[in-house]
C-alpha cells in the first residue's frame, strides 16, 4: 500500500513525520479546518508561506477600530498579543513560537517548505511572551478555549503549579471542550513540570530519532507519552526553516497529532483523544535503559494506529481513596485499604481486573486483587 506523500520539498528533513507514522495515517484522515490547534507562545510569523493557509481568522471581527463581536478585544481578527496588549501577534524578540506551531500544523500539501503532522486543521496563534519566558500562558489558554480551540499546545511552564492553573485546565477542558497539550519540561529530571502536570493535560515527553528518551527531557510517572523532539526541523521567522529541539518541539507534535485524532473522531472529548493517542502508541521501553521504565508514558506516538479505529480501551482510576480506617495518620504497621472508580474512556471491556502490586519491599500486599467485571464505553464506570 503506498503511503500518502505531500509535496512540500523539505519534509524528507522531517524524520519526525515519518517515525510517528503520518504518512500512513494521511491516508486516512488528512484534517478538518474546523479543529483548531491554539499555539500559545512567544508570536508567530504572520505572513510565513507555510502558516497563511492555516490561520484560524475570527471572521466576526471587523478591523475598524472597535471591538465588533464584543468579545473584549479590539480587532482581533488573528489572535491577540498579551504581551503588548493588541492585536498584533507578530514575533519580535524569539523564534521559539514559530518554530513550535511549524512542529503542529505547518501547512501540508501546499508545494511549500515543510508538513505538520495536523494536515489540514487551522493555527489560532496567541502570544503569551517574547523574550525568553512565557508571562501571559494561563489567560492565554483561557483566550484559546473561548475562541473555539480544539488542542492547545502550550510549549513552557514551570516547577510548581497551583490551584488557579488547575481551575483554568479544568475550564479548557470541561467547559470548553479544549484539549491542553504540554511540554515536559527540559532538565532531564524525575519532575513534574506545569502545565503538563495538571490533570486533564497531556504531559508530552521527549524522544529522539531513535526512540530513545532525549537527553535533554524529564521523566517519571507523570508522563503520558512521547513524541519526537530531537531536531526537528520546521519553521523559521521571515518564511525560513530550522532545526529545534526539545520537549516544546515534542509537545506541538503530539498536538498536531490529537488535531488529527480529533478530525477523524469528531466525538471525542479531549480525555478521550487524549487516550486514544496513549493506547494506540508504540512501545519504547525495550530501547531505552530500565531506569526510564514506566516512565515515558505509554510510548511513542503512532498517529496511523490512532486513526485507524477505536478498538482498545482505556481504562483509568479517575478517584482513589486511601484509608487506614482511624486517624487517617499513616504510620509504620499501618494497614490501608485503597478504593476507588474506574472509568472507561474508549471501547467496550470484556472482563477486567485490577492488581495492586508495590516497588517497595516495606510493603505488604494482602489483598491486591479485585474483580472489575466488564465496563461500558466511552465513559463507563
Amino acid at each position: 500500500h503506498e503511503f500518502y506523500t505531500p509535496n512540500d520539498p523539505q519534509v524528507s528533513s522531517q524524520y519526525h513525520i515519518g517515525t510517528v507514522k503520518a504518512y500512513q495515517a494521511w491516508d486516512i484522515e488528512k484534517g478538518d479546518p474546523n479543529i483548531t490547534v491554539a499555539i500559545i507562545d512567544s508570536g508567530t510569523d504572520t505572513d510565513h508561506e507555510d502558516f497563511l493557509p492555516q490561520f484560524a481568522y475570527n471572521t466576526g471581527e471587523t478591523l475598524d477600530g472597535t471591538d465588533s463581536d464584543g468579545d473584549g478585544y479590539v480587532d482581533n481578527n488573528l489572535g491577540w498579543d498579551f504581551f503588548d496588549d493588541d492585536n498584533n501577534t507578530q514575533m519580535v524578540g524569539s523564534n521559539h513560537g514559530v518554530h513550535v506551531a511549524g512542529c503542529a500544523v505547518a501547512a501540508t500539501d501546499n508545494g511549500k517548505g515543510v508538513a505538520g503532522p495536523a494536515f489540514g486543521c487551522s493555527y489560532l496563534p496567541i502570544k503569551a511572551g517574547d523574550g525568553g519566558t512565557i508571562d501571559f500562558g494561563y489567560v492565554g489558554i483561557t483566550y484559546a478555549a473561548d475562541h473555539g480551540a480544539s488542542v492547545i499546545n502550550c510549549s513552557w511552564g514551570g516547577a510548581g503549579g497551583g490551584q488557579l492553573g488547575q481551575d483554568i485546565i479544568d475550564y479548557a477542558t470541561l467547559n470548553k471542550d479544549a484539549l491542553v497539550v504540554a511540554a515536559a519540561g527540559n532538565d532531564a529530571v524525575e519532575d513534574l513540570f506545569y502545565p503538563a502536570g495538571y490533570t486533564y493535560v497531556l504531559n508530552v515527553a521527549s524522544t529522539s530519532s531513535t526512540d530513545t528518551k532525549s537527553g535533554f527531557s524529564n521523566y517519571g510517572y507523570g508522563i503520558d507519552l512521547c513524541a519526537p523532539g530531537s531536531n526537528i526541523f520546521a519553521t523559521d521567522n521571515n518564511s525560513g526553516y530550522t532545526s529545534m529541539s526539545g520537549t516544546s518541539m515534542a509537545s506541538p507534535v503530539a498536538a498536531g497529532c490529537a488535531a488529527l485524532v480529533r478530525s477523524q473522531f469528531p466525538f471525542l472529548d479531549p480525555m478521550q483523544t487524549a487516550e486514544q493517542l496513549k493506547v494506540t502508541c508504540d512501545n519504547i521501553y525495550p530501547v531505552n535503559q530500565s531506569v526510564y521504565q514506566d516512565k515515558l508514558g505509554a510510548g511513542r506516538i503512532n498517529l496511523f494506529s490512532a486513526v485507524s479505529g477505536i478498538t482498545q480501551p482505556s481504562i483509568v482510576m479517575i478517584e482513589r481513596n486511601v484509608s487506614d480506617g482511624g486517624d487517617e495518620a499513616f504510620v509504620v504497621d499501618d494497614t490501608l485499604s485503597i478504593d476507588g472508580i474506574f472509568t472507561n474512556y474508549l471501547a467496550p471491556t470484556g472482563s477486567v481486573t485490577a492488581t495492586l502490586t508495590a516497588q517497595s519491599s516495606n510493603v505488604q500486599i494482602i489483598d491486591g486483587t479485585t474483580s472489575l467485571g466488564a465496563i461500558a464505553a466511552f465513559g463507563g464506570s
